[in-house]
């Protein structure tokens, strides 16, 4: 089902600042010696290559620098991730992610058709700001095979991994083989920061136990006690929004804000996701107030449940916000804080049912740069609509 999530008369406009970045500061700091030798390696069938090794640099705050690195990290679900960071100009790189589940000694595949093996490789991948800039290409097939697990290493290799362009018209690209000898990381060695990058980086991979990113939240209890969170900047790659659990706002050419986020409640195959999206929008920017939403100009949203990326449609039901209100409690050019209190969600199809968000927070920090306020406005216009 689409509907449309803006009203015809708000036009969406743009302002000024950049999406956040993470900033180094301070000495940096490298894993373990013995992890240099950790190694993933994959040749492709053009004759070029690709190289990555040892272990993440971090730096004085704890994050993954743009030094390369090839290691591996276990999930909660029994399964492991492999990853790698070739550096190929200043901070930028190329980023392998790959998620076999569970993890055993054996064959995978095969991988993308078959959820026990998917992943994907990010060109041009800002390690620092945690946004790719070139091609995502998604792996679609070929088979990975484990020839040893154990507590701390994984080795194994891969065989004709078949990599399709996402969002682009070149040709498919085929790794005859390539192979993995990785560090599989513990809390001491960097998993935990490991782990917030590839949460920040790629499409949602279950059983990571994505860290929130403070200051970066939107949340909330239904009546019911179940829980809806959402944290994270949104990330833009080819002037489009690159989908994956996000939590943002940004704002319209009235004057007013429009408050969005994304939970993933199941990802799905081939980089996929399917969650639930929120937006709210509000008729003008300023501390105080907003309602009661629905009923008045000044307040007004809609939940898309079971919204599906690879479509941008909504395989649940659609909830339009009828009743609520909703404080700003301070607002600036790089924050928006604020929260929610009674807000009254009616079913909109043949179902009569309504549910109740007693109460919800939100932290965020507006997207106000002109092109990717203009992707975030495209991507809801895309959904109902006729897209941008």
């Amino acid at each position: 089902m689409k509907r449309s999530l803006m009203r015809s008369s708000i036009l969406l406009g743009a302002a000024t600042a950049a999406v956040l970045a993470v900033t180094a500061c301070g000495d940096s700091t490298t894993g373990p010696a013995g992890q240099e030798d950790s190694q993933l390696t994959l040749s492709y069938t053009d004759g070029s290559g690709y190289h990555a090794s040892g272990a993440p640099t971090l730096d004085g705050s704890g994050d993954v620098t743009s030094a390369p690195f090839a290691v591996a990290v276990r999930d909660s679900l029994g399964g492991v991730v492999i990853t790698g960071f070739q550096p190929t100009q200043g901070r930028l790189g190329d980023l392998f992610v790959l998620q076999l589940s569970p993890v055993r000694v054996g064959t995978f595949g095969s991988c993308g058709s078959d959820a026990s093996c998917h992943g994907r490789i990010l060109e041009d991948f800002d390690a620092e700001a945690r946004q790719a800039g070139g091609t995502s290409w998604e792996i679609v097939a070929g088979t990975v095979n484990v020839d040893e697990v154990g507590s701390d290493r994984i080795k194994g290799s891969f065989s004709n991994l078949v990599l399709q362009a996402q969002d682009t018209v070149e040709s498919d690209r085929t790794v005859p083989s390539g192979t993995f000898d990785l560090q599989l990381l513990s809390e001491a060695e960097g998993k935990q920061a490991t782990t917030t990058l590839l949460c920040q980086a790629a499409q949602p991979l279950a059983g990571l136990n994505c860290p929130q990113a403070a200051g970066h939240e939107l949340s909330f209890t239904w009546e019911d006690g179940v829980p809806y969170e959402a944290y994270g900047d949104p990330a833009f790659a080819g002037g489009a929004l690159t989908l994956s659990t996000f939590a943002t706002a940004f704002p319209d050419s009235l004057g007013g804000l429009v408050i969005t986020s994304f939970e993933v409640t199941a990802p799905q195959n081939s980089g996929v996701a399917y969650g639930d999206l929120f937006v709210l929008q509000l008729a003008s920017a300023h501390t105080g107030s907003f309602g009661p939403c629905g009923t008045t100009d000044a307040c007004h949203g809609q939940l898309l449940e079971g919204f599906l990326t690879s479509d941008l449609q909504t395989h649940g039901p659609v909830w339009s916000v009828v009743g609520g209100t909703v404080q700003v409690d301070s607002l600036g050019p790089d924050h928006l804080q604020g929260n929610f209190s009674d807000l009254v969600l009616q079913r909109q199809d043949s179902v009569a049912a309504n549910r109740t968000i007693p109460s919800g927070t939100f932290d965020l920090k507006p997207v106000s740069n002109g092109d990717d306020v203009a992707a975030m406005r495209c991507f809801l216009e895309s959904i109902g609509g006729p897209g941008c």
